[in-house]
């Protein structure tokens, strides 16, 4: 596998830029919106997430801003939650519905699927709202929720409401990488990478940065758009990459003949929290699972946007010598009846002392 600065360069192209994550000829944002939501991405989250891993311990960074935009709209358009205001242009423009559609109708590579779930925020959902892939949840049922999302969702245990997206892809390469490659990478070292040999393959190249795209098999009878992934790579002595700029590479590319193409096989999962609402006691986190080989690739993206009780809990501790009883009662009409008074007591009422507590002390 390659080493830890060249996979951020493959998996930032493989969700970051591709037209699964940005949305692109999905919902009714125009060129601009796009560009602006595409921005707000990478300068607010994506850079952010690089950095802040980069200054640590070095872990590979996987996203999926259509994740972040679809939950995000969903928690400002139907639940009315405010969120920052570098956001609001986003979340009000991104048509929801219009995203769902369009995966469900022609797309069928793309899985998506929603849900809000929980006392008050279900509450909120209008009751003619219909979308596909969606449902609406009273309470906070994660084996339920996990059921019809079909990922999981730990995170999600002890909240009171939550929002829930969940994206997958699985696509097969329109040319399979049957062969390898040893590579020498620029840390010197030598790498096995998969290579394929393409007819043609849309290039863009610059003086900065060369970007290749690679085409997935479509189904021809859904007439939908081809999927695909788009690969960048720093020319210069820097790997960092200004993605802002990415459509304009997408329309300046040209198309090459006979292009061999060598990249690693890759794997990687990646958590991490959001910040979308000025309200702190709103958290937002989303996980992604992201791998192709030599067939094709496969990607997972869950968001979630949660509430919890912020209130603290009471609190009973034994700190003196105390008595306890074991009984067993009825309820009849909201009041609690002692089945035989005193006889229903199964131990008497004991007084503890400090002796006892003796024997049960850390030694």
């Amino acid at each position: 596998m390659a080493p830890f600065s060249s996979i951020v360069l493959f998996v930032l192209a493989a969700l970051s830029n591709s037209s699964l994550s940005y949305g692109q000829k999905i919902g009714r944002g125009s060129r601009n919106e796009d560009d602006v939501a595409n921005r707000l991405f990478v300068n607010r989250i994506f850079n952010a997430e690089i950095t802040a891993q980069n200054s640590a311990s070095p872990t590979n960074v996987v996203m999926s801003p259509a994740g972040i935009y679809f939950a995000a709209s969903t928690a400002n358009q139907l639940i009315k939650l405010p969120v920052h205001k570098y956001w609001s242009a986003v979340t009000s423009s991104f048509d929801i519905v219009a995203f769902q559609k369009e995966l469900k109708e022609r797309q069928p590579q793309i899985y998506s699927r929603a849900a809000v779930a929980g006392e008050t925020w279900s509450a909120r959902v209008q009751s003619g709202f219909v979308m596909p892939n969606f449902r609406v949840f009273e309470t906070v049922d994660v084996p339920k929720l996990e059921k019809f999302t079909k990922v999981s969702l730990d995170e999600l245990a002890s909240a009171l409401d939550v929002i829930v997206h969940a994206l997958k892809f699985a696509g097969s390469w329109r040319t399979p990488f049957e062969k390898s490659r040893q590579v020498k990478f620029s840390d010197g070292r030598q790498y096995n990478f998969m290579e394929a040999f393409v007819p043609y393959a849309s290039w863009f190249e610059s003086r900065y940065l060369k970007m290749i795209t690679i085409p997935f098999e479509s189904d021809e009878n859904t007439g939908g758009d081809d999927i695909v992934i788009d690969f960048i790579v720093s020319k210069g002595a820097s790997n960092d990459i200004n993605l802002t700029r990415h459509w304009n590479w997408v329309a300046h590319s040209e198309t090459r003949r006979k292009t061999i193409i060598a990249i690693p096989k890759v794997k990687i999962n990646f958590k991490t929290s959001l910040d979308l609402f000025p309200d702190k006691s709103i958290k937002s986190v989303q996980k992604v699972a992201m791998e192709w080989d030599e067939k094709g690739a496969r990607g997972e993206a869950v968001t979630m946007i949660m509430s919890r009780d912020a209130s603290l809990p009471s609190l009973f501790v034994i700190d003196r010598p105390f008595y306890f009883g074991t009984y067993s009662h009825i309820e009849q009409e909201g009041r609690c009846v002692y089945l035989n008074h005193l006889k229903s007591v199964i131990f008497l009422f004991f007084n503890f002392y400090t002796p006892f507590l003796n024997h049960n002390m850390p030694q």
